[in-house]
């Protein structure tokens, strides 16, 4: 075989090697940025609901000591925040939100207000609870903010 032949097919040999290995790293480093792109997109979501929740407690406490007048300006507020729960949140999150609606809806005309915070802080709790395990923090355990 021509000497110069052998170094075209060597050449050539090297030259596809290399290729294959620069694809293969820039294959590995577009998983790698794809990745870290997700992770931050779920970092970037798992912010958003904290912040979310953090407001609709603080909506919840707002509320159990709102006088009547106030109560409906306080429940479009919750009205908005809960459907942002229900579009962005956990679903264990969305299950608690369901029967604290219900509650904190008969708030306007409860007649023993007490009974009915103490309803709203049971609730409440649990909520908090399915917050907390979403966004990755510890059980709330008596005693806490809500009661």
């Amino acid at each position: 075989m021509d000497p110069t032949a052998v170094v075209a097919v060597a050449g050539f040999a090297g030259t596809t090697a290399a290729a294959v290995l620069a694809y293969r790293a820039g294959v590995a480093t577009a998983r790698e940025e794809t990745e870290r792109l997700r992770e931050q997109h779920r970092e970037d979501e798992r912010r958003n609901r904290q912040g979310t929740y953090h407001q609709l407690l603080a909506l919840i406490n707002a509320l159990m000591w709102a006088d009547r007048k106030s109560i409906d300006q306080l429940m479009e507020r919750w009205y908005f925040l809960s459907a942002g729960v229900a579009l962005f949140g956990a679903t264990a999150v969305v299950e608690k939100v369901r029967p604290l609606s219900a509650v904190l809806a008969e708030g306007a005309t409860a007649h023993d207000r007490d009974e009915w915070r103490n309803r709203v802080v049971a609730a409440a709790r649990e909520l908090a609870n399915a917050m907390r395990e979403d966004i990755g923090v510890a059980e709330l355990t008596p005693p806490g903010p809500l009661g």
